[in-house]
Parts: structure tokens; sequence; C-alpha cells
């Protein structure tokens, strides 16, 4: 018998249950003829076990090895699998639900023994083995697209794992079928045995339940074809060590060759129990491995049974790491090169402390070889652990910084080495961030304490100089001015520099129209402040009317400026709102609002109902000449002069009568005017003369005249002429 015997350090196996809503994928098929059977017995087959004689009975495709299972809802990540048509329709998503492939071979009778029907397309792998310790056990899910609709029919397609050998009870086992549902003896793992009842395509089931505890509907699932499968099983057996054994492990339909049925078996799961041993790092979620200083374990020994005791279990210590104490070795205490297990015990644990020294010596292992006497046949398994340096932290904040008072900013501090994540405690501050917004009103430091996973803290601070921010005040937000007056805006001095909206660059500006006006201050640090107000125009928009206005004797006005107006002062000092007048005369009020006033002024004409008008006196004008015509005064509402005017006034240059026709609010008059023609002066100062030297003659003229003006600006009526 040529012999195929597989060694593997010990290591923790970890299984990822992937139900519910979990992380889904494709799992991975490798089917046949590439993968041989002697490759699908070296996958599943673990320590402790030596396999011969391989054989497979089935089609190529209906065998091979899948990969990638975790990121699917199958519970097992890699392994074997055998099914009864092809390892291509196991991906999903499950689109149908009558998924397979006729492979058209027979059944096996191991299968047909434990199903209710005959069974076809079988798949069977077969080896010979010798087991080193008493137990075996490997993981296995077995799934079926004869779900659900096939549930208590015929089509009871089945698993089977059968073993032939010494009964270590006494005996022998003679296709001994270990893959039993949890809790029978004899019960198969088959369509009928494991389900949660009958329901028709595309249909959750909901009962009535067998064993459905141990069973997954995958109606619509979303990563493998299977309408169904079972959770993660376990096959066991006891079994003498170091006698050999044989095993068939296989798959069929049952009743027809139509749907496919699979089982699918863990990785490395095919084995003897061993010794284990696992580290529990202190404190918790820091590091899987050992720090200096920071990071200690319990190395925990563990038996595959309390039956193995009392035992002792002896092991060589190695590695880079000084297993002594320190000084000079590398731990608080010298580690020891043996454990023992007290009766019932399963699990010992020594404690490792790696010491931090403070010197950075790289990547240290601390290695266990263990003398394995728990089988038939001595084995030593080497576990490796792995120490690192502990690196005091470091930080770097951000710079100090200036601020100008009022103004928030972000501070930071950058933290290296120890062992992240970090804990940051700022001074007076509840945040647990690397960054803080802060916003002081006075230059202030800031401190940061960082601690590590190590509880490793160191501090670092940031200084914020706050600058006083300029402090101005240009006046309330509206200000008010009478019309026609005007403000003095200032922002104060002091301050580096001023711009207002008028673009002037004063302190200081004047205003005269309404509108809004800012100025922005820049101070000492570059701090600036901005200030605004809005000037408003107080406008006293009030008339007593025109200038003038007549009314009849015996009549009265009311004379009213509008409501609304917080004072009124009259001519004759009244303060009411409207004045009542009857005679003739100037009338005025003066109304105050916001410091501002405006007078308003009417003359009122009484007038009598026997209205008299006069044009005045005849009169003359000289030639070339015009002259003014207008009546007494008096309030007329209409004017018609015999020229056709309708003013109150005409100017005329020729001579004659002019006649004016007034209407008043009382009555209606007439007048007229003559007016004459003064004739042009024609003055005559005689013919010309000659005079004898020393002679004089006195000249003037003809006729006699207003008024004179001689070549020398005399103004007699006569001149005496010598030159």
């Amino acid at each position: 018998m040529k012999n195929h015997t597989k060694f593997i350090s010990i290591a923790i196996i970890s299984c990822l249950l992937l139900f519910g809503n979990t992380t889904m994928g494709q799992i991975n098929i490798l089917p046949g003829p590439d993968i041989t059977p002697m490759d699908m017995v070296e996958n599943i087959v673990g320590e402790g076990i030596q396999y011969s004689n391989v054989t497979f009975q089935g089609a190529n495709a209906s065998r091979g090895i899948f990969s990638n299972g975790q990121s699917t809802n199958l519970g097992i990540g890699s392994g074997i699998f055998l099914c009864s048509g092809a390892g291509y329709v196991i991906p999903g998503p499950n689109t149908s639900t009558s998924a397979g492939a006729n492979n058209g071979l027979g059944g096996h009778p191991s299968l047909n023994a434990i199903t209710t029907s005959t069974t076809y397309d079988a798949a069977v792998l077969e080896f010979d083995f010798i087991p080193e310790s008493d137990t075996l056990r490997f993981k296995y899910v077995f799934g079926s697209e004869e779900y659900n609709e096939s549930v208590g029919s015929s089509f009871n397609d089945v698993f089977g794992y059968f073993v032939a050998g010494p009964n270590p009870e006494g005996g022998f086992y003679n296709d001994k079928n270990v893959a039993i549902i949890p809790g029978t003896t004899n019960v198969t793992v088959t369509i009928n045995n494991v389900n949660n009842g009958y329901s028709p395509g595309n249909v959750v089931p909901t009962g009535p339940c067998n064993h459905c505890e141990y069973y997954s509907d995958n109606t619509f699932g979303l990563t493998l074809e299977y309408d169904g499968f079972t959770t993660v099983l376990v096959a066991w057996l006891l079994v003498v060590p170091c006698e050999e054994y044989h095993i068939k492990i296989g798959v069929a339909d049952a009743g027809d060759h139509i749907y496919d049925t699979g089982v699918f078996i863990e990785e490395n799961s095919f084995e003897s129990p061993k010794i284990e041993v696992q580290t529990d790092p202190f404190p918790q979620g820091v590091s899987d491995n050992m720090i200096e200083g920071c990071v200690e374990a319990d190395i925990i020994f563990l038996l595959p049974d309390p039956s193995y005791a009392p035992i002792t279990v002896y092991f060589e210590v190695t590695g880079t790491a000084d297993p002594q104490a320190y000084p000079p070795g590398d731990f608080e205490e010298e580690i020891p090169t043996e454990v023992t297990f007290e009766e019932d015990e399963d699990s010992v644990a020594i404690h490792v402390a790696p010491v931090y020294d403070g010197i950075i010596e790289g990547e240290e292992t601390l290695i266990l070889i263990i003398e394995n006497t728990l089988g038939c046949i001595v084995r030593y398994d080497t576990v490796i652990f792995t120490i690192f340096d502990y690196v005091e932290m470091v930080s770097v904040t951000s710079p100090n910084t200036m601020i100008c008072s009022g103004q928030e900013i972000e501070i930071w501090v950058n933290t290296f080495n120890g062992i992240p994540p970090y804990t940051f405690q700022w001074e007076n501050f509840e945040e647990d961030n690397d960054t803080i917004w802060v916003s002081p009103d006075t230059t202030t430091t800031f401190f940061v304490d960082m601690i590590d996973l190590c509880l490793d803290t160191i501090t670092d601070s940031v200084m914020v100089t706050v600058f006083p921010s300029p402090e101005i005040d240009i006046g309330n937000d509206t200000l008010w001015i009478c019309e026609g007056d005007s403000i003095l805006l200032n922002a104060g001095g002091g301050y580096l520099s001023y711009l207002w909206n008028t673009g002037s660059t004063d302190t200081a500006i004047t205003v005269f129209n309404p509108g809004l006006y800012f100025v922005h201050v820049v101070g000492a640090g570059g701090c600036a402040t901005n200030d605004s107000v809005y000037v408003e125009t107080t406008i006293l928009d009030f008339s007593l009317g025109a200038d003038s206005t007549t009314i009849c004797i015996g009549d009265s006005i009311v004379f009213d400026p509008g409501v609304g107006y917080p004072s009124y002062l009259w001519q004759d000092g009244s303060t009411n709102q409207t004045f009542t007048a009857w005679a003739t005369g100037n009338y005025y009020v003066t109304i105050s609002t916001d410091g501002c006033s405006k007078t308003d002024s009417i003359y009122l004409y009484v007038d009598d109902p026997n209205v008299s008008m006069s044009l005045g006196n005849d009169t003359t004008i000289c030639p070339n000449d015009f002259i003014t015509l207008s009546p007494t005064i008096g309030a007329y509402n209409s004017y018609l002069w015999s020229t056709g005017d309708s003013s109150s006034t005409i100017s005329v240059t020729q001579p004659g009568t002019y006649t004016l026709y007034v209407v008043s609010g009382c009555g209606d008059a007439t007048d007229d005017i003559n007016i004459g023609n003064w004739p042009e002066p024609d003055p005559q100062l005689g013919e010309d003369m000659n005079l004898c030297f020393g002679e004089s003659i006195l000249l003037e003229p003809t006729t006699s005249f207003s008024t004179y003006l001689w070549q020398d600006n005399t103004t007699l009526p006569f001149y005496t002429a010598s030159q």
C-alpha cells in the first residue's frame, strides 16, 4: 500500500458562517478533469491522517475544488464538491428551480441503502486512511435543486459518508454512515429528512419542519443556484489509532437524473484531533501580535478532549527573541519549556510579557516546537509568535498662529509611531479628535495629550495669538438728517487704514445725500472690521397751497398742512394742526419733526363783493417806447383785455384806449385807460456860423423841453460857445 501523509503546522481554523444579511459574492468552481481525485483528497485531509488507494466513481464534471465560499451564504470558505450533475450549475444567483445536468450514469449501492428510491449519477470518492488518534471529523454542507418542490416525494436525493474498519468499542464498522443529522443515531442527510416542508418553485417554504434547524432556504438566493442546503454539519467517528480504515464519500440523485444535488466538504476538515495553540493578546483589540511593553499574551494550549489529561506537553523555546527574563532576556519572566494538563483539563496557558527595552531591533520571533504525543506517532509541531518593537509616539502640530478677536481657527496635531488608533484629549475640550476649532478671547496656548492603544501618552501644544479687532461705530443703523443738511460719519482714529464705499480713505466723511454708507477699517495684525449706517433724509413735504388766495368779506378759510406731524406752530403762536382765517394778511405755519423744521406761508385777500378795479390815470408814451398795464392790487379769478389777452398784465407800444374786464370770487369789474403819444423832440440851434477870436455866442433851442444834455454834460436850457 502506497501511503500519503499530510503534515500541517498547528493553526487556528476559523469558519465563517454566512447567513442572513451578508456580503454576497461569487463562488469559484474548478471541476475535473483538471482536478484529480488525489487532488481532492489532498485538499480535505488535515493533520494526523495517512491516506492511500484513492478512487472515484462518477463524471469528471461532478467533482472538483471550490474557493471564495466565504463571500456567499454557503458557510464554508473552500474545499471540495461532489454533485450528481455538473459543477458549473453551482454558482448563483438562483434563477432556476430545476437546474441540473444528466450525466447518464448509475447510482451506488451504499447510497441506495439510505434513501427511498434508486440512485442515479452517483459521485463517490473513496480512499484508505490511517488515523493517528482516536477521533475523525469533517465539516460539510448538503444542497440540492430538489428543494422545495420534491420534499416528501420519491426524488429523495442523498449524501453518505461510509466508513469501514475496526470499532474501538468492539467489532467492525461495515459501511457505517457517519453523515447523519445531529442528535440522531441513524437519520441520514436526504431531501426528505432535512427541510422546512414542501413548496412549489419560487415559493419560500413555511413547514412542516423536518429537522429545519439545520436547513437554509435559498429561494431567490444571490450567490448559489441550489434552492436549499443544510447548515454546516460535522460528521465524526471514534476510531482506533494507527489502524487502517476505508471511506466512501458519495452523493446521488434519487428517482431521476434531472435536478442536481451536491455536497461541499471543508478544506483540511478531515482530520484527527491535535494539540492546538492559541494566543490571547492583552489588552484586547490592540494587536494580534505581542508588542514590547504594550501587548502581552496568554499562550493557550488546547487538548482535543479532557480525556487526554493528565498529560505533560513538552516544547522547545527558540526564535530571535531571548526567552530569558529581562535582563538579559526579552521577557518579564522566563518562558517555560513544558505545560501540564491536570485531570479533566483541556486547556493550559502560559503568560508571555515582552519587555520594552527602548532598542529598535525589528521584528522578533518566539518559536515553540511542541512534542505531540496524543496519537500513535510522536509529532513535532511548530508555532511561531511575532513580537514587535514599541516605537514611542511623536507628534506634529499646526504652526502657532494669529487670529483676530472673535474669529475661529482650526488647530490640529498629527501623531506617528506608537500603536494607533490614538485618543486625543485637548485641555478644556471634550472632543476626542486630532482637530478642533478654537476661538479664544485672548492669546492662549492649547495643550493636547495623545494616548495610543498601549496607553502611552505624549503632550504637545499650539499657541494662538489674538489681536483685538478694531472697534468702530459710525452711528446707529439708521441716521436721519434734515433735507438740505449734512452729517459727519467718523470711524475714529488709530487704525492702519480706512476705506469708505465712497472711495474716501479718511477717518471721517461728510455726507449730504441719503443712502448706505460703510467703512472697512484695518488695525493691528491685519484685523479688520466693517461698520455701516443708512442715512435717511427727513423731508417735510407739506404746503398751505398757492402763494395767495382770496375769500369774500364775511367768509373764512381753514389752512391745513396735513396730519401726522409731531408739532405745528402758526404765526400767532397757536399749535393746532389747522388755522382758520377771515382777514386779509400773510399766514404761515412751522412744522418740526426729527429735529427738522419747515415753514410755509400764504397771503389771504379778503375781497369786497362790490369789486373795484383800476388801471390808473390816462398817460402818454414816447414813440418807440412801451408801457406795462396792470390792475390795482386784488385777487381776481380771470382777466380779459380789450387786446384779447387773459394775463394779469400787458405791455403796449401804441397810443389808444385799453379796457380790462376782471372776475373775482366775489364779483366783476371793468376799467379802461387812454394812452396818448408824446411828439418826438426836434431841437433847432440855428444855422452854422463863424466867430472871430475873442467872441462868444449864446446857443438855445427854439422850443422848450423837459431836460437838456450838452456835449460837455451840462444840463442848462442854453449854452455859451466861445470855441
